[in-house]
């Protein structure tokens, strides 16, 4: 439990060297966020190095082929424009190749994944027929197909996206407007003309996910999509130099970040050792967990390619779009005016409460003043004052401390002050919440050469075994000020 100041907190974890290697999963949220939909939960994976290395989770071979229809329904009668993607038993991409089949048996096409297990293909559904895909000797179910909705297809341009689409059904499943948001914030309402298809421009808005939503006239969904819109206004164009270098054990290295433009903006800079860095590229980075990974559920592998130099990474990112729908809230709820009952509240920091008795007495140390003293390790210490009601309770709310804290409670009535004996009740630090699992790989590919070196690394502090070195007496002699001046400001005033 961390208070957060300002959209920040800070803190740390003891990790016993008992854990046995493997990856490990932090998960960071506030209470508020819980109303929401929890895929969106923080979460980070950790490698840890300990003394055993057995695996923690027993191997799973079982694959996954899930597909994805463009707009969220696969529409007999049109083309429709399907995504996939194919993981293994642990979550990870799969390279894959299928056929697609009908319940008769026949073939209808064949399937291949373009990037980390996804893949995209065309397909006309036939009314009273239903579809799947023939992989490694097992079949994988598309959707049913529906007689009624909008097949959707969207392509993203630099500057706009231009959408068509083909109707099933009576006039109720026309497109009438369209309604995109990012962030929770809606960024247009366009109307749909009488024509199948149209653009959205795009060019004015911030880089990031962008939720396109067709309505019909009375205001209920028919078909959803995901696009990526990527302005790089985020990019700051930069080059480092290295004016001195020096690898030896406390050499001066001195770099310099020359900017083409006057920029405005916090910098910050890490020094690692690279025999403890994952070999090759960055997986994850800034720009890809602001911009992607934080808002988008489920797991995205390698985040950070789909913003490198790589000439697929467009075409790939849609495919990550694609295959990671979702909907944040209920349209049906919204339009009807129910909003959704929250089911937790902000606990406001820290709260303490209990009861008071006088020492060695049933009788209440009531409507009395009580000084709490707090102590922490990190925060200094703290007096408060507190009030007792008749039945000599007390509260205290958002009291914030980082660290463990030590707590006095005493009367104030100096030499008549009495005994007391304080019974508290359980602090809102041990409230617990319910998430739901984890749908992560369990394991991050980590390189043979970054696994020696962290096990070599650890093998060498667990040799060492916590020795205690002697004390250390320093001593020395206060100078006075007018040594201090001489010491401290004589090159200053040399003569020359």
């Amino acid at each position: 439990m961390l208070p957060v100041f300002g959209g920040v907190t800070y803190g740390q974890i003891d990790i016993p060297d008992t854990l046995p290697t493997g990856t490990y999963r932090i998960r960071a949220y506030t209470p508020l966020m819980l109303n929401h939909e929890r895929d969106f939960v923080y979460s980070t994976p950790i490698r840890v190095y300990g003394r055993s290395n057995k695996p923690l989770v027993a191997a799973n071979n079982s694959s996954t082929l899930t597909f994805f229809p463009e707009g969220g329904n696969l529409i007999v009668g049109v083309e429709n424009t399907i995504a996939f993607k194919a993981t293994s038993g642990e979550g990870l991409p799969e390279n894959v190749s299928a056929i697609i089949q009908d319940n008769t048996g026949a073939n209808q096409t064949q399937i291949s994944s373009f990037h980390d297990g996804m893949g995209v293909f065309k397909l006309t559904p036939v009314n009273g027929k239903t579809y799947q895909a023939i992989w490694n000797g097992k079949s994988f179910p598309l959707p049913v197909p529906s007689d009624k909705g909008i097949a959707l297809h969207l392509q993203h341009s630099r500057s706009a996206i231009s959408y068509s689409y083909a109707r099933s059904g009576d006039n109720g499943f026309a497109p009438s407007y369209i309604i995109g948001q990012m962030q929770h914030q809606v960024v247009f309402k366009q109307a749909v003309g009488s024509h199948s298809s149209g653009s959205i421009p795009t060019a004015a808005f911030n880089s990031g996910i962008l939720q396109v939503t067709f309505f019909n006239k009375d205001g209920m969904p028919l078909a959803e999509r995901l696009v990526f819109v990527n302005n790089k206004e985020y990019v700051v164009n930069a080059v480092l130099n290295a004016q001195q270098v020096a690898t030896k054990a406390r050499g001066k290295n001195r770099y310099t970040i020359d900017f083409k433009e006057p920029v405005n903006g916090n910098f910050s800079i890490a020094v690692t050792d690279d025999n403890y860095n994952e070999p090759g590229p960055r997986k994850d980075n800034i720009v890809s967990s602001l911009l992607l990974t934080s808002d988008i559920p489920g797991y995205v592998h390698n985040p950070a390619f789909y913003f490198g130099d790589n000439k697929d990474a467009d075409k790939a990112l849609d495919l990550v779009m694609l295959t990671n729908g979702w909907r944040r809230f209920s349209w049906n709820k919204i339009i009807s005016n129910t909003p959704p009952r929250p089911g937790y509240t902000d606990p406001g920091y820290i709260s303490l409460s209990g009861q008071v008795n006088v020492r060695g007495s049933k009788k209440n140390f009531a409507e009395r003043d009580l000084l709490v003293w707090v102590a922490t390790s990190d925060s200094g210490r703290a007096l408060e004052l507190v009030k007792t009601d008749a039945e000599g309770r007390f509260k205290m709310d958002s009291v914030v401390f980082f660290d463990k804290a030590k707590i006095l409670f005493s009367d104030i009535m100096g030499n008549k002050s009495q005994f007391i004996t304080v019974k508290l009740d359980t602090d809102s630090l041990y409230k617990t919440f319910n998430l739901p699992p984890l749908l992560m790989p369990p394991a991050v590919n980590t390189g043979t050469s970054l696994i020696n070196n962290m096990q070599g690394a650890y093998s060498s502090y667990a040799r060492g075994g916590g020795v205690l070195l002697d004390n250390v007496n320093i001593e020395g002699r206060r100078l006075t000020l007018d040594e201090l001046e001489k010491n401290m400001l004589a090159d200053f005033f040399r003569e020359y």
